[in-house]
């Protein structure tokens, strides 16, 4: 067995296999060559190398119907490493990355486009704090929705629109006023029939 380093030059998606070039060789160009993976059957891992990316083959003394195998690839001079400490790191082309900082214990993923998650069961959350920030538009769609504060809730926008029957089993504190269809619940006043109780004003503010 021959082991050589190359370029690769040609890949094929479907077959998972990949041709590469041989500098100082008259540039030859291999055979398809199997590209190891670190899962193949049951968990699978699929992840081919680049166009004109470095690779580490290693191939048979002979073609006698054996196959070469592209082991790796490496880093050099021509492409460097993403980062010079022990963090687990995996960048992309356009940007996107996945790393997690051992030392920090901080585990980070940056995306350049949309991030999909699919569960056909739960999704459980658990942290000490939690941030969301969008800078257009928060959307959720759900049957039943329960929030629990030990506390308080605190919504400030400068309108708060609620659609449908709104229950409460406490009161309801109003700074200011209260406008329904028929008006102004402070300025709407009506005579109150103080026959019946002397002591009260006239025109006690009530609702009908």
């Amino acid at each position: 067995m021959l082991i050589r380093e190359g370029k690769v030059s040609d890949i094929n998606y479907e077959k998972g296999t990949v041709k590469v070039v041989f500098p100082g060789i008259d540039d030859f160009q291999s055979p398809d060559l199997q590209v190891t993976h670190k899962r193949t059957f049951g968990d699978k891992h699929w992840d081919m190398p680049d166009l004109d990316e470095e690779v580490l083959v290693i191939l048979p003394d002979s073609s006698e119907g054996e196959t070469g195998y592209v082991l790796c690839s490496y880093y050099n001079k021509n492409s460097t490493p993403p980062a010079n400490d022990n963090r687990f790191k995996y960048i992309f082309k356009d940007g996107t990355f996945i790393e997690y900082n051992k030392k920090d214990k901080k585990f980070t993923i940056d995306c350049q486009g949309d991030i999909i998650v699919n569960s056909i069961k739960n999704v459980e959350v658990k942290c000490k704090n939690a941030k969301v920030t969008a800078e257009e538009l928060i959307e959720g769609t759900c049957k039943t929705l329960n929030v629990i504060a030990s506390t308080e809730i605190n919504l400030t926008a400068p309108v708060i629109n609620l659609k449908g029957l709104v229950n409460t089993t406490d009161n309801v504190n109003v700074a200011k006023d209260v406008i329904t269809s028929k008006g102004s619940v402070n300025a709407h006043n009506h005579s109150y029939n103080w026959q019946h109780d002397p002591g009260a004003s006239k025109t006690a503010p009530m609702y009908e």
